[in-house]
């Protein structure tokens, strides 16, 4: 079987057909992309896959993460941890550092105005089972969510023929899948560019049928119909201009997030926005979370701010690049080398508890005893990174 057949397993069906194509992908040797395998300031990839309703198998994003040349992995789906112990076995082949997580929303006072994104991260590998189970709740909420949200669009876009799916499971595998709002309008840019096939027919239908508002500079981004990430942009001005919400209920608190977090081992983290470094902290420290994580593409002002902000108050402070669309155009991302040694080191203590707390889950970076025995933040984290490396 050639290089091609190969990679088409990867998106296989069957589990053991990916994991063995994998195998074989990489025992005939994987070459590595040549512009893609360089300095890649940040190393934290994070990434969604078939279990957030996304394309990637675990399977292919091991594959990608090595021909690519990721120095780190991180598999955080959206209330899942489906694909875990899949993307574990690719890389005890590979040996690419990597780590396990799930993404969620929970509210921070039982309102759904004041809503959190939360991770679990870092999760010990014998309690995936168990704590992918008790996620369900949020899977569940979520799929409510979203189902009114798809059908306040597509009654919206009804005149115009336009009508985007809710996919209850992965379109070409048979499970349990968690769509998000972000997946919902992505969906929705797709429909709109396979009626209207250049970028003024899109601004068109947007001002004159729909009735929106556009600024200039987004009116000069979706005439740039050639732009590869084309419809990512249309994607986020389509969020921000619809105003069309979700049904709105009651979420589940964080202090069952927490909660679940703490009997399985994992870090709770909060997603910032890239904004207010201070107010972020601020929030992490009310809600018990004991790590932060912001976005590669956020200002590096904030990200220096919140580095040194989170270190200060014993929080872990994280950055992630999310790579979730595979046709998505992501490249090195440069980040001020020291910053980007810093945040380096603690993705690989992340990883480090990891480790650890898959032998022992009270030999985690948070445990009481690990602060005992090492309680200088600094040091332990320091100690964390080497674990991993």
């Amino acid at each position: 079987m050639n290089t091609e057949e190969l990679e088409k397993r990867l998106i296989s069906k069957s589990r053991r057909k990916r994991a063995s194509a994998f195998k074989k992908l990489y025992n005939f040797g994987i070459e590595q992309n040549a512009d893609e395998a360089e300095d890649y300031g940040n190393v934290n990839r994070c990434v969604r896959t078939i279990y957030s309703c996304f394309s990637r198998t675990p399977s292919s994003a091991a594959y990608e993460a090595e021909k690519n040349g990721y120095p780190v992995i991180g598999l955080v789906d959206h209330a899942s941890l489906g694909g875990a112990e899949e993307l574990i076995k690719a890389e005890a082949v590979s040996g690419t550092h990597y780590y396990i997580g799930a993404e969620v929303t929970v509210s921070a006072d039982g309102e759904e105005k004041n809503l959190i994104t939360v991770a679990a991260l870092g999760v010990p590998h014998k309690h995936i089972k168990d704590f992918h189970g008790d996620l369900s709740i949020f899977r569940d909420e979520e799929s409510r969510r979203i189902k009114s949200l798809v059908d306040r669009i597509n009654d919206r876009f009804k005149p115009f023929g336009i009508k985007i799916d809710r996919p209850d499971r992965s379109p070409f595998l048979k499970i349990h899948a968690t769509m998000n709002e972000k997946k919902v309008y992505f969906d929705l840019a797709w429909a709109i560019t396979a009626r209207y096939h250049d970028g003024k027919s899109v601004t068109d239908f947007l001002t004159d049928d729909m009735g929106l508002s556009l600024s200039i500079s987004e009116k000069v981004a979706l005439d740039n119909y050639l732009d590869e990430n084309y419809n990512y942009t249309l994607a986020n001005v389509l969020s921000k201009k619809l105003n069309i919400g979700a049904r709105k209920e009651k979420r589940t608190g964080v202090e069952y997030f927490l909660n679940l977090c703490e009997i399985y081992g994992a870090i709770p983290c909060l997603i910032t926005d890239g904004e207010n470094a201070e107010n972020d902290i601020e929030i992490a420290k009310k809600n018990g979370l004991k790590a932060v994580c912001a976005d590669v593409s956020a200002p590096q002002e904030y990200l220096e701010e919140l580095y040194g902000i989170a270190m200060g108050n014993f929080i872990l402070p994280l950055c992630r690049e999310i790579i979730d669309y595979t046709d998505k155009n992501t490249g090195p991302n440069k980040m001020e080398e020291g910053l980007a040694e810093k945040y380096n080191e603690c993705v690989f203590a992340l990883i480090g508890h990891e480790i650890a707390s898959s032998i022992h889950v009270k030999d985690g970076l948070f445990s009481p005893s690990s602060i005992a025995k090492t309680p200088d933040f600094y040091e332990r984290i320091k100690l964390y990174s080497r674990i991993a490396q």
